[in-house]
């Protein structure tokens, strides 16, 4: 992937549309890949408050976070996915993998 090209592609899709929540996604991912950790977790949570009915931007702001070991931050991204979709299979499950990675980590096994 050309981060770069992406990155100028995403920016502009937010200038422009900014309750879209592909556009940060794909941004945070660009920045992932030139090691902008930091601007890439910003961008998942302006994308998380722009795009209040999103779910894939609170999920994927999870996944990030766990990815980062960051569950306590992870779980709560998650829970903000549920109180948008309560029915939401797809966040509960990932919540039920949070808080079992959480554990495992707290309690050094795997």
């Amino acid at each position: 992937m050309n981060f770069k090209a992406a990155e100028e592609y995403a920016s502009h899709a937010i200038r422009n549309k900014p309750r879209l929540d592909e556009p940060y996604i794909v941004l945070a991912e660009a920045l992932e890949g030139q090691n902008k950790r930091d601007e890439a977790l910003a961008v998942l949570k302006e994308g998380s408050k722009n795009c209040a009915t999103s779910l894939s931007l609170p999920l994927a702001l999870a996944s990030k976070l766990s990815d980062w070991g960051l569950f306590d931050e992870a779980i709560a991204a998650c829970r903000i996915a549920l109180d948008r979709d309560p029915q939401s299979a797809s966040a509960q499950a990932k919540l039920d993998e949070l808080l079992r990675r959480s554990r495992q980590s707290k309690d050094g096994t795997r």
